[in-house]
């Protein structure tokens, strides 16, 4: 049945999962966990390839209306859906570092050149310059920071 299949058969046929929802647990997600709380709360972490983890939440007014497995499927679309987010951020980040001049896309140190030019700066600005200099480092050049 594949990796999904308690995404697609979930309990009851209550909530389905989207093709977006299944294809985001398909690309990005190594394992989950689910865990519940005082019969009101359900988490779901899910763990993606590269070692990081996103917590989703579910939750019930009244205990007594308390379902896990139903909880577990809201939490897993709460997770997926930060997920979503993350994604859409690393993409958005990805397509303005490629139109920063003189700045490459690829990891690769050959490919960037850097032009100083004599300016006066205030402390402000130079505090800026530092936080895009070390962004630019930790996205280029792994475990580097500026001190």
């Amino acid at each position: 049945m594949g990796r999904n299949c308690f995404l697609k058969h979930n309990i009851e046929g209550l909530t389905e999962f989207t093709d977006y929802e299944l294809k985001l647990y398909d690309e990005w997600v190594a394992g989950e966990s689910h865990d519940c709380y005082n019969r009101k709360t359900t988490t779901v972490i899910i763990k993606l390839y590269n070692g990081f983890e996103i917590v989703g939440i579910a939750g019930c007014e009244h205990p007594e209306n308390f379902s896990e497995s139903i909880g577990r499927i809201y939490a897993l679309k709460d997770a997926l859906r930060k997920l979503g987010k993350f994604i859409a951020f690393y993409r958005a980040q990805d397509a303005y570092y490629s139109k920063i001049e003189g700045v490459a896309c690829e990891d690769d140190i050959s490919t960037m050149n850097f032009e100083v030019k004599s300016a006066t700066i205030n402390p402000e600005q130079l505090s800026a310059i530092e936080g895009i200099v070390e962004g630019l480092m930790c996205k280029y050049f792994r475990n580097i920071t500026i001190s």
